[in-house]
């Protein structure tokens, strides 16, 4: 897990819609999402939205990372009027490149599925099947990351549940 002062990764980062972002060139927040397919993922973006324009005006990148469907994602953007780069991480890159986790818990993970994936759940189990054909249990994570590299914040996710702290990523990226 990346830790406030240490080095994170760093690259152009090339969201669904609009120009790549390259993280050498500014201070970038990062908001690792789960799949933008459900309730909670959607308050984020909602929130990240809400807090966009005092970031863009203070220079600072604001950039959400999801594993969700890419099709999927493609649509989500101009139907819900996200203006700030969204990346379709379907390779898993950018999440392992950060550590962020998804929460393999059995109690976690039958709770976050609905009752008609619960068959598909219980055979992917009794065939050995990976936890990915699962529907995603995918941890939020947080950061803001200097132009450097440094990290100047960082929050794993405990739950599916937990929201950006926005007053917290913006004391860590405000100039």
């Amino acid at each position: 897990m990346l830790q406030v002062g240490e080095k994170a990764p760093q690259s152009v980062l090339h969201p669904v819609m609009g120009l790549p972002v390259d993280m050498t060139r500014q201070t970038t927040v990062l908001a690792f999402l789960r799949p933008v397919t459900g309730s909670q993922p959607r308050r984020a973006v909602a929130l990240l939205q809400e807090a966009w324009p005092r970031f863009d005006a203070a220079g600072i990148a604001m950039v959400a990372l999801t594993d969700a469907d890419l099709t999927f994602t493609r649509d989500f953007v101009p139907r819900y009027h996200v203006l700030y780069p969204l990346v379709c991480d379907t390779t898993g890159e950018f999440f392992r490149a950060y550590d962020v986790q998804r929460d393999r818990g059995f109690t976690s993970t039958a709770a976050s599925l609905r009752p008609a994936s619960m068959r598909l759940a219980l055979a992917s189990l009794e065939l050995g099947r990976d936890w990915t054909t699962l529907p995603s249990s995918q941890l939020p994570a947080f950061f803001v990351v200097a132009r450097d590299g440094t990290v100047k914040y960082a929050r794993y996710g405990r739950s599916i549940t937990e929201q950006p702290d926005i007053e917290a990523l913006w004391t860590a990226a405000a100039p």
